[in-house]
């Protein structure tokens, strides 16, 4: 489950957009080498999505529910049931190497994935050797933003984990996110607003399974969009593991109900 906010204000005026996104998805196991590393194809089940921007009818979508997408959601109905990459993930949680199915990307994406840039990773480095509760441990990488004209600059990001309590075999890891680098330019603090969430993570020790994750964004940034200019980010993701028959279920969505049952 995944929501965004922007706003962006300038002097007495303001413009709100509101972004939802609930979806299901599985992980196949590809393959597992003998050094304990697996080829990890994740798919997307079901799609529900939402944008409501300022004073615009809300516009939704329901993968399970219509064929046809608004224009807003084409790329994202693309995708369902359409594995679109598979990534070797280190017995520790690492992310190797990404192998792109898909070709319709971006050059971003297709730069990211040739180089296995961590922050493609839906999982979570763990430390290799034993650790108590309140050891840290830090993941290291560069998120790119626009200069204009067609240049980029990568930005350094530190991601800090916390192993914060182990209780009933489900170990609490905080994490948090920060720029490791001053910046003086309002617009590249725009492009970044989103990129430093914090948040917590529950691992199911025995199973060695994320059992969820919940991360927030919650910043502003003066004359990112110009003079006298607010920017303004409030998000939220949650993702469960689902249960269940066969360890499936669609997660975050409510069983129908016929009216004789409501």
């Amino acid at each position: 489950s995944d929501q965004v906010r922007y706003i962006t204000k300038q002097g007495e005026n303001s413009f709100e957009t509101v972004q939802k996104n609930n979806s299901s998805k599985h992980f196949r196991v590809v393959s597992v080498d003998e050094d304990g590393s697996a080829l990890l194809e994740p798919v997307i089940d079901r799609i529900r999505m939402s944008a409501k921007i300022h004073d615009r009818p809300e516009v939704e979508f329901d993968s399970e529910r219509e064929e046809v997408a608004p224009p807003e959601f084409e790329k994202h109905k693309a995708t369902i049931g359409k594995p679109m990459a598979r990534f070797r993930i280190s017995p520790h949680g690492e992310l190797l190497s990404v192998q792109l199915i898909s070709t319709d990307v971006s050059k971003a994406l297709a730069a990211a994935a040739a180089k296995a840039d961590p922050k493609m990773n839906f999982l979570i480095p763990l430390p290799k050797e034993a650790v108590a509760v309140g050891y840290r441990w830090k993941q290291k990488y560069d998120e790119p933003v626009s200069l204009g004209q067609g240049l980029t600059q990568q930005i350094p990001m530190l991601r800090q984990f916390e192993l914060a309590g182990v209780e009933n075999g489900i170990a609490t890891i905080k994490f948090r996110t920060s720029i490791l680098t001053a910046l003086n330019d309002p617009k590249i603090q725009g492009q970044l607003i989103q990129q430093t969430p914090s948040g917590v993570i529950e691992f199911d020790i025995a199973r060695g399974l994320i059992r969820s994750r919940r991360s927030i964004t919650n910043e502003s940034v003066v004359n990112a969009l110009g003079p006298k200019t607010v920017l303004q980010v409030f998000s939220e993701s949650t993702e469960k593991l689902a249960t269940g028959e066969n360890g499936i279920q669609q997660v975050g969505f409510q069983k129908e109900t016929s009216d004789s049952q409501k």
